[in-house]
């Protein structure tokens, strides 16, 4: 299948033998676009299985035998472009999106963070903030993994464009699903213990620091790693009646727990989770697997960070097929500061409370708003999320 995909392709191929997967027919402008600022959001697969939403023909193919085409093709690679859609605001400003999806996984570059040899990831992210350029875009947001392996965006060349880590309004989102879910629950968050789960990370720093003072105790839990511990421990001084953790056994003294864990292999289990508890997960690919959540009916977990469009465009992305109308948060961010005019890299680097509350007075002002929660499905469909899990 492999030897097929690249003879089919080799039409593709630039002079540089890289393959650039681009179908013009849907890439072609929007025509209520008109004059809208271009804006761009990088991604990449979150596994293998995603393969066979991009080609059908590969959902014959072995999972291992994915990865060893991929594993090739990484390297030969360059950025697809998904689609493009003009996105509207309240206020009549519109924004032309553009997804661009880079040729790796989640797995193949956690490795690469775990094993400290980012220049190859760090050089496909670069690949996307080019073709972003090359589109005409005015800013890029960095999706999933790549503002990780760029330090949240600050080990890139911007190329005159805007960039964003998407980060802020992702945290805004999430922190307005977990206070719905509380009400609706009748929790009293004063008298409620909060765990954060990845507290290290830039967005589990935010959370903790923005929920911290509404919580009666806060429990932050991250990796042993000699780096990490003295981060988590560093934070905790900063923080009302919190404590550290580096085992996820923690999270279970939990009333509400927050995940922006970046981990693969859905690590949250049964165990790890007190009766009762909300848990927003931040993570894709999902921090909890949904036999989890199938078997403790009790729990009320949440996708955090998933956006409602005023006028319910429906963005197209093949391999995150998320309901029509909705975004993820650091897609949404892209578009809004698109609206803005904001064509800087003010919102890379370590984030603060300030950016995130920025960001929501910017989703306000443009009527994007919290999408109604998803209890059980990351990617759209239950089918999909059970082939990741």
């Amino acid at each position: 299948a492999a030897h097929r995909i690249l003879t089919e392709t080799r039409q593709f191929l630039r002079e540089d033998g890289q393959l650039m997967l681009f179908d013009p027919a849907r890439c072609q402008p929007s025509r209520s676009a008109g004059r809208a600022t271009k804006v761009a959001w990088l991604c990449h697969m979150v596994d293998a299985g995603d393969l066979a939403a991009l080609d059908p023909s590969f959902a014959a193919m072995p999972t291992a035998e994915r990865e060893q085409f991929l594993a090739h093709w990484v390297s030969r690679a360059a950025p697809v472009v998904m689609s493009r859609i003009a996105v509207r605001s309240t206020l009549g400003h519109a924004v032309e999106f553009h997804p661009i999806m880079l040729p790796f996984t989640s797995r193949w570059v956690k490795e690469a963070i775990d094993a400290r040899t980012l220049a190859p990831a760090r050089a496909l992210v670069q690949q996307g903030v080019d073709t972003a350029a090359d589109l005409g875009c005015e800013l890029v947001s960095l999706g999933q993994y790549t503002s990780m392996v760029t330090l949240n965006g600050t080990r890139l060349e911007s190329r005159g464009l805007g960039v964003t880590t998407g980060n802020s309004y992702a945290i805004a989102l999430a922190l307005q699903a977990v206070r719905r879910a509380c009400r609706e629950r009748g929790l009293r968050t004063a008298e409620a213990t909060l765990v954060v789960a990845g507290a290290t990370g830039n967005i589990g720093r935010i959370c903790a620091e923005i929920l911290a003072g509404q919580f009666r105790k806060v429990i932050l839990v991250g990796s042993a790693r000699p780096g990490s511990l003295a981060r988590l421990k560093a934070l905790a001084t900063t923080l009302p009646n919190a404590m550290v953790a580096t085992d996820l056994s923690a999270a279970a003294k939990g009333d509400v727990v927050v995940s922006a864990m970046n981990a693969v292999n859905a690590p949250l289990e049964d165990g790890h989770l007190a009766l009762g508890a909300v848990m927003c997960d931040l993570a894709v690919p999902a921090s909890v697997r949904p036999d989890v959540i199938a078997r403790r009916p009790d729990l009320l977990v949440i996708k955090g960070g998933i956006a409602a469009l005023p006028f319910r465009e429906d963005l197209q992305i093949a391999a995150f097929p998320r309901p029509a109308g909705q975004a993820y948060g650091c897609m949404a961010e892209s578009m809004l500061l698109g609206f803005e005019g904001i064509r800087d890299r003010r919102f890379t680097g370590q984030l603060t409370p300030d950016h995130v509350a920025r960001v929501a007075r910017m989703a306000d002002r443009h009527g994007f708003t919290l999408a109604a929660p998803k209890t059980t499905c990351v990617l759209g469909t239950d089918h999909c999320e059970l082939l990741h899990a």
